[in-house]
């Protein structure tokens, strides 16, 4: 008897086995093409195409050939290992990325194929219910020390590979997307090859980061899965393009078609169903490497004022919100910018509640080109509460908002976009 601590006894296979091995060996070629057709058909997640077809024949056959050779008590089973084209199939599964469950659920598949035919035959060449009992006995113990022991090296191996592969890819992704936004001439197909992404096509870019208060608590996948949310919510016509800058920050790229605000109205929608702890922030549609790029340069834009206005930024901000792109450029010069919001506002520039109110009374009465209705209507407050507020900003700035009517609406801008770091508190 063999023994291994845990698990159960295995007998030695006996002469009923060793004329089924035989039987198995004879019938190798037929029986292969059988699972194989039976996995394929019935297991999704394993690629279809000629070449992994082949491979499942190999990996296939060479495991019925090895059951054979137990069988007939030519192997020891104590020291099996798993068939090379068992190895090299698992390992081309790794590179397809196709899903480790198919893998083991092929093993399963073929333990109870191979199983019910092991129970016909044993029917046809035993001339004894209690002969035929005895050796299933054994066939079932011999089945569960190989199939437990070569499942574990195949998944072992796949997972071994899965993660050179990643690496790999993770680097030469890298390369590529560093190439491509360094902004020189690219060779189009072989970047595409290297991202898994086309560049011929219409592209949003953003940015996904962890909030800077939780960053102890950064989680890869939670990122990546809630960048996925995002790129399907959009509509998404291929598959996303995800780059982990840092442990905290993503950047991707989502191909769309479609209207652009009713991507960011289904942006914004989908926002509020990721992480609270997740910021993000994206660009504007771009067509073609130049499109891709300048999404992203936008992209960067819209991250750098959410990062500086913090809990004040919403969860999302695109660079085609307005102010954006002007509170970008103030945020290059904070100490510029701050002397600028105080000589301009003088009081106003405030961080009170009371303060911010007239502030947005005002840029949106600008915006709306002195329209008390259409401010009353954005801001959901009665047009005399529009009136009395105006009142009360021209009584604190006084000539300023005649004199200065650029500055005045910076000003505004940044203090809308940039907060506290414009007001200087």
């Amino acid at each position: 008897m063999m023994v291994n601590a845990g698990l159960p006894e295995v007998p030695e296979p006996g002469t009923a086995l060793i004329s089924l091995g035989e039987e198995l060996a004879a019938q190798t070629e037929a029986f292969t093409e059988t699972l194989c057709s039976a996995m394929l058909a019935g297991i999704p997640g394993l690629p279809q195409d000629e070449l992994m077809h082949r491979l499942l024949y190999a990996s296939v056959r060479s495991n019925i050939e090895k059951a054979a050779q137990i069988y007939q008590g030519t192997v020891d089973l104590e020291t099996i290992s798993a068939p090379s084209p068992a190895l090299e199939y698992a390992r081309h599964l790794a590179r397809r990325q196709a899903p480790p469950w198919a893998l083991a659920r092929a093993y399963r598949w073929g333990q109870f194929m191979q199983t019910q035919w092991a129970i016909d035959t044993l029917a046809r060449i035993l001339d004894h219910p209690s002969r035929e009992v005895a050796a299933l006995r054994e066939l079932n113990g011999i089945n569960f020390w190989y199939i437990d022991r070569v499942s574990e090296l195949v998944l072992v191996e796949y997972q071994a590979e899965r993660d050179r592969w990643l690496a790999h890819r993770s680097t030469v992704k890298a390369e590529a997307v560093t190439r491509l936004l360094d902004g020189g001439d690219i060779d189009v197909v072989a970047t595409e090859d290297a991202l898994g992404y086309r560049l011929r096509e219409t592209h949003v870019a953003g940015i996904i980061w962890v909030d800077e208060r939780h960053a102890g608590s950064a989680d890869i996948a939670g990122i990546e899965g809630a960048a996925r949310k995002l790129a399907s919510a959009v509509g998404m016509t291929a598959e996303p393009l995800f780059w982990l800058r840092d442990p905290t920050t993503a950047w991707w790229w989502i191909p769309v078609s479609g209207d652009r605000a009713e991507m960011l109205d289904a942006l914004r929608s989908a926002v509020s169903e990721i992480a609270p702890h997740l910021r993000v922030a994206v660009g504007p549609r771009g067509r073609g490497v130049e499109g891709f790029r300048e999404s992203h340069r936008d992209a960067l834009l819209a991250e750098q004022v959410a990062r500086i206005a913090g809990d004040r930024a919403p969860t999302l901000v695109s660079a085609s919100d307005q102010g954006v792109r002007a509170a970008a450029l103030l945020a290059a010069d904070l100490e510029g910018t701050r002397r600028l919001v105080r000589s301009t506002l003088g009081p106003l520039a405030a961080d009170t509640r009371a303060a911010a109110d007239l502030r947005a009374t005002l840029q949106v009465y600008l915006e709306e080109g002195g329209s008390h209705t259409a401010t009353a209507k954005r801001l959901h407050i009665h047009k005399n509460t529009v009136g009395y507020r105006l009142t009360k900003v021209a009584d604190i700035c006084g000539s300023a908002l005649r004199d200065s009517r650029v500055e005045l609406e910076l000003a505004l801008v940044a203090c809308q976009w940039l907060g506290a770091a414009a007001l200087g508190e």
